[in-house]
Order: structure tokens, then C-alpha cells, then sequence
């Protein structure tokens, strides 16, 4: 079995593919979900590996109530209950005496509430814990940014981390790129990225940017104009990037941190679950998504939705016309609390006073 097995639905589709089968209570597949006819249906899943798996499904409760109790079972035997307001992710563990049935597993599907729309099913292999951080954490909140590492979207996480004292050195720290290039450079080992012919230097104002042809990074350079030639600049990230590569891939294959990306409505929760099983090819890694609060998840709250991934909740993003604009208390809230989630052992009882560095607020 391959690290995830999918179902999804797209437009013209008109039966799921044959490793899943929609049996019975489902109506006619949409564009991308497909929907409940009433109260029960019934979904056969591939059967799951030797040992114990998830089964990690993309729902939507559609119209009112927003509110909508599932549950799912195999059998008699109930597997799992969730209340699915909106589109959202969520995990089911399949016990490992659920595994050897070469024809599959016959789910039922429960809504209390009204039926609720599937927008994919995916299999996911149970993974090893993320291995304990290092030791040396003094319990500052400067250590715990340095447990998290950005993988871009925009040079948010970047400026919280600088905040609160925490100057990692990393590939995607202020860098930005879409989701469908990040899975590409994740799953093909960033390969040819920071050749030469592949990096572009071009003035912005008064300063450089650099952009990557292949994967579609964008990030400042932090060189004002005045202080260096283009040239001089490129020559420095030829050098410089293969090195943040090789730094990027020693961390993703440690498992030691929790990677950062968020959302300003661009992805949405089950797009960005799709970097899991890219993640977990290097190791036991975790994803922490952030996405802007709304009535039913509060502003620094973490939940976990499947394993390796982690949805966080801050209450506004910094405006795009003032990026050190950005809500630092409540990033720390949710660093802090996903840091709970993956190494609760770990976790001091108080980090720090939870003031971020103002001074540093200042610039890049």
C-alpha cells in the first residue's frame, strides 16, 4: 500500500475510483463532494495495512444546522462520533484487527442532525510519535519558536518567531510559494533548486527580491539596493540556498519540529492536508495549518485532526499593507499549545510571559 490511498471527487466524475466504493445512501457525485440522501450511508474503504491506520475524511455539514452530529462505524462496532460544522478534517483509527479483509472494510456512516458531505477519504498509515525535542529547551519562549519551522505562504510566522527572540535559519522562513509547488519540492527532494540558471534577483523598491523558477519561491533577499549589486546578490544565494536545502531536509528528516503554514481563505483545511503524507515521507513530522478564527473554534486554540496534523485558530492575520501587524500573543497560544499536543511530556507547565519583543517589531 502506498502512504495514502484517496478518494476525491472533480467535475465530470461519475463513480469514485475503484479502491473505494459508495454502496449505498450516497446521492450522484458533484463537482468536488458528494452527499447523504438521508440520515445513513454505507462506504467501502480498501482494506487497511497490517497493523493499526486512520481513515481521514473531508466532511462539510451543508446549510443549517452548521452544526451536525456523525457517527461512523464498522459493523456494531462504532469507530468514531464528531460534530462537523462546515468543511473540515477528521481522523478515524482503525484497529489493527480491522486489517487482512482483502475485500475491504464496509463503513457506516450515521448523521444525527441531517447528512453531511464527503468531500474525500484517504488512508493513512499509523506513523512512530515524533521523537522528543532536544534537550537544551530552558523553557523561554524563544525555545519554543525554535521548535517550529515556516513553510511559507507569506513571512508571517517569520516576524512571530522574530518576536519573541528566535532567528532561525531556513529555507521557507520568509519565503512564499502555493501549495501545488511546495508538495512538488517536498516529494521530489527540492531537486534543482538554487541552480543558477534557476534563481532571479529583481529590485522592489529599494531593496532585492529572489525568486526560484523551479518550486516558485519568492523571499526577500534583506539587501537594500545601495548595499550590494544584483550580481552579488545572486552569486550569494547560489551559494547560500543549497545550503538551507540541505538544512531543511536534515530537520524534516529528524522530526524534531512542528512545520507552520497558514491561510488567508487561499487553502483551505483538507488542500492543506495533502502535506502530510509529503511530510511524513521524511519522517514523523507534524503539520500545524492556521487558519482565522470563526464562532466555532476561538482565536489560540489548536485541535488535532488526523495524525501529523494540527489546526491552529488566531483571530486576523497581519494586513498585507503592514506585516509586523500580526496578533503575537495569540501565535504564541497556538505554538504553545500544538507543542502540548506533540510532545506533551515535554511541554513546560509556562513558557515565558508571553510579551513578545516589541523592540524587534520594527523591521526585517
Amino acid at each position: 500500500m502506498t502512504a495514502v490511498e484517496r478518494i476525491t471527487f472533480h467535475p465530470g466524475q461519475q463513480e469514485p475510483p475503484a479502491c473505494f466504493a459508495l454502496i449505498e445512501g450516497w446521492g450522484r457525485p458533484e463537482d468536488t463532494e458528494v452527499w447523504m440522501k438521508d440520515g445513513q450511508a454505507r462506504l467501502r474503504i480498501p482494506a487497511p495495512p497490517s497493523g493499526s491506520a486512520y481513515l481521514v475524511l473531508g466532511l462539510r455539514a451543508p446549510a443549517a444546522p452548521s452544526r451536525r452530529g456523525l457517527t461512523v462505524m464498522a459493523g456494531e462496532r462504532v469507530l468514531g462520533r464528531y460534530h462537523v460544522t462546515g468543511p473540515t478534517t477528521r481522523a478515524i483509527r482503525l484497529p489493527a484487527e480491522l486489517a487482512g479483509t482483502p475485500e475491504g472494510l464496509v463503513l457506516t456512516f450515521l448523521a444525527g442532525d441531517g447528512p453531511v458531505n464527503l468531500r474525500f477519504a484517504a488512508l493513512q498509515p499509523d506513523h512512530p510519535a515524533a521523537p522528543p525535542p532536544p534537550a537544551d529547551d530552558d523553557g523561554s519562549d524563544r525555545a519554543l519558536m525554535l521548535r517550529f519551522e515556516s513553510l511559507g505562504e507569506n513571512c508571517e510566522f517569520g516576524l512571530v518567531q522574530r518576536a519573541y527572540g528566535a532567528e532561525p535559519i531556513g529555507l521557507m522562513r520568509f519565503a512564499s510559494t502555493d501549495l501545488r509547488r511546495l508538495l512538488l519540492a517536498l516529494d521530489g527532494g527540492f531537486a534543482g533548486i538554487g541552480a543558477p540558471e534557476a534563481l532571479t534577483v529583481e529590485v522592489s523598491k529599494d531593496e532585492y527580491m529572489v525568486s526560484d523558477r523551479v518550486y516558485g519561491l519568492h523571499y526577500h533577499a534583506w539587501v537594500l539596493t545601495r548595499d550590494m549589486s544584483a550580481e552579488e546578490v545572486h552569486a550569494r544565494e547560489v551559494r547560500r540556498v543549497p545550503f538551507l536545502v540541505r538544512k531543511l531536509t536534515e530537520d524534516l528528516a529528524g522530526g524534531h519540529k512542528i512545520f507552520v503554514r497558514s491561510s488567508r481563505g487561499i487553502e483551505t483545511e483538507e488542500e492543506a492536508y495533502a502535506l502530510v503524507p509529503s511530510l511524513r515521507r521524511w519522517g514523523p513530522n507534524e503539520l500545524l495549518f492556521v487558519l482565522q478564527a470563526d464562532a466555532a473554534h476561538a482565536p489560540g486554540t489548536v485541535e488535532r485532526r488526523a495524525p501529523g496534523f494540527l489546526v491552529g485558530y488566531v483571530e486576523r492575520f497581519a494586513p498585507g499593507e503592514n506585516a509586523h501587524d500580526f496578533l503575537a500573543p495569540q501565535w504564541r497560544a497556538i505554538c504553545r499549545a500544538a507543542e502540548a499536543l506533540v510532545w506533551p511530556a515535554a511541554a513546560p507547565a509556562d513558557r515565558g510571559h508571553g510579551t513578545p519583543r516589541m523592540a524587534a517589531l520594527r523591521g526585517p
